[in-house]
């Protein structure tokens, strides 16, 4: 019995063990992962991602489109370079990622396409996401954002 007890001990712990070192502990959504904002700053329009601490933002997978043109704009955030498993060496946003769009008026009443695509590190890769950035302006010159 005594033998049994033990054998059953070590067959939880050992498949505890190689469970928790197999699978991940924590899967984040790409919402959890990337959380987006936007402002004003004088005439600009400043779109912000806040990355979670475990994941990162691939550079040359962004972009901000009106639905057909291209959208200039300046990046504001610290670009490094990573070897990763997924898409080798590549250029990354870490912790936070300010996208500053100058003369927002021409945008009022538009919509914008932001696209990323970035990594939990070491677990996943999300696939391209695209979030569309509904600009509003009421009767008393408030600006207003929806993300869609």
């Amino acid at each position: 019995m005594k033998n049994i007890f033990i054998a059953l001990l070590f067959l939880t712990l050992s498949t505890n063990i190689s469970a928790e070192n197999f699978f991940p502990r924590e899967i984040l959504s790409s919402e959890d992962s990337f959380n987006l904002s936007a402002s004003v700053y004088k005439d600009d329009l400043i779109i912000s991602i806040l990355i979670n601490e475990k994941s990162y933002i691939y550079s040359e997978q962004l972009s901000l489109t009106d639905g057909i043109n291209d959208i200039s704009y300046e990046t504001i955030g610290e670009l490094l370079e990573i070897k990763d498993e997924f898409l080798g060496e590549s250029l990354i946003y870490r912790n936070s990622l300010d996208l500053l769009v100058r003369n927002l008026d021409r945008y009022i009443n538009k919509s914008l396409m932001l696209t990323y695509q970035g990594c939990l590190e070491k677990v996943i890769c999300y696939p391209k996401i695209s979030k569309n950035i509904k600009i509003k302006k009421d009767n008393k010159s408030n600006i207003f954002f929806e993300f869609l």
